[in-house]
C-alpha cells in the first residue's frame, strides 16, 4: 500500500512539475512564417530552477474551430535544461508544411500552453511577379535603394527612372520611392492620368500605421506609413502587405482590375 501511495505521489509530482512550465515566443521571434521550411523558433520558457524538463510536442493545423494533426512527423520534444533562473531562452526547431494560402497552426507542448503560428505560402509575390510590366508597370527612383534590390532579387520587373522622374515621363504605372532617402524635390510636381507615386515613410514612434492618398495633377500620391520595407526579405507578413498596397494602387488606377493578392 505504501509503495502504491509513493508511486502515486511521484506521478502527481511529475504532473505538477510539468504544469509549472510556461512557453511563449521570444519578443524577437515573429509568429508569421513561411511554410515548407524548417525554422528554429526562439522561445522564452518559464520553469522551476534546477529542473530539467522534456516536453513532447505536436503540430496541429487550425480550420475554423477545429485543430487537427498535420499528419507529418511530430516535432522533437522541447528540452529545457536545468538552470539558476526561472526565465530561459530556448531554440526550438520545427518544420512547417507547405500551404496554398495563409493558414493557422498550433504547436502544443505536453504540460504547457500552445504556440500559435501563422504560416504563409512560399511565394506570396507570384501574382505581383506575373503582373509587373503587363497590366501596370512598376518604376523605381534610385532612392528606393533596398526596395529596388529586393525587386530585382525576386525577379519582379521594375524600371529605374534615376534620381528624379523625367518631366516628359508619360507611361502609366506605379512609381516607388522612399521618403527617408529621397528629397521631396526628386518627386514629380505633376502626375499624368494613370500614374501613381507610392512613397514609403518611416513609421515614427507612437505613430499609427496608415495609407494616405492625395491627388497630384491627374494622378495620385500614396503616402504609406507602415514598417514594410525593412522586413521584406524575411517576413511573409511584410511581403503580404507590400503586395496588397501595390494591388490596391493598381485597382485605384484601373477600376476594372481585380484584386489578386491571396
Amino acid at each position: 500500500m505504501k509503495v502504491r501511495l509513493l508511486g502515486f505521489a511521484f506521478v502527481c509530482l511529475a504532473k505538477l512539475q510539468a504544469q509549472t512550465v510556461e512557453v511563449a515566443l521570444a519578443p524577437t521571434q515573429p509568429g508569421d512564417l513561411f511554410g515548407n521550411r524548417k525554422h528554429d523558433l526562439a522561445l522564452v520558457v518559464y520553469a522551476p530552477p534546477q529542473q530539467r524538463s522534456e516536453l513532447p510536442a505536436k503540430l496541429f493545423q487550425i480550420a475554423g474551430k477545429i485543430a487537427a494533426p498535420t499528419g507529418g512527423p511530430d516535432p522533437k520534444p522541447l528540452i529545457v535544461e536545468a538552470g539558476a533562473a526561472i526565465k530561459r531562452t530556448v531554440a526550438f526547431p520545427v518544420e512547417l508544411p507547405k500551404v496554398e494560402r495563409k493558414t493557422q497552426f498550433l504547436v502544443r507542448f505536453e504540460g504547457a500552453g500552445p504556440l500559435r503560428l501563422t504560416v504563409y505560402p512560399e511565394d506570396l509575390l507570384q501574382p505581383l511577379r506575373d503582373n509587373a510590366g503587363k497590366e501596370m508597370k512598376l518604376f523605381t527612383l534610385t532612392s528606393a535603394g533596398t526596395l529596388s534590390s529586393f525587386l530585382q532579387r525576386e525577379k519582379i520587373h521594375a524600371t529605374d527612372l534615376g534620381a528624379t522622374v523625367p518631366p516628359e515621363f508619360s507611361e502609366r504605372g506605379i512609381i516607388l520611392a522612399r521618403q527617408e532617402s529621397a528629397a521631396p524635390e526628386s518627386w514629380p510636381n505633376h502626375l499624368r492620368a494613370g500614374q501613381a507615386l507610392v512613397i514609403f515613410h518611416p513609421l515614427e514612434a507612437n505613430d499609427l500605421p496608415r495609407v494616405v492618398p492625395a491627388p497630384l495633377g491627374l494622378g495620385v500620391v500614396i503616402h504609406v506609413h507602415i514598417s514594410v520595407l525593412e522586413a521584406l526579405s524575411t517576413s511573409p507578413r511584410a511581403q503580404e502587405v507590400f503586395a496588397e498596397i501595390i494591388d490596391l494602387v493598381r485597382a485605384h488606377l484601373n477600376p476594372a482590375h481585380q484584386i489578386t493578392t491571396p
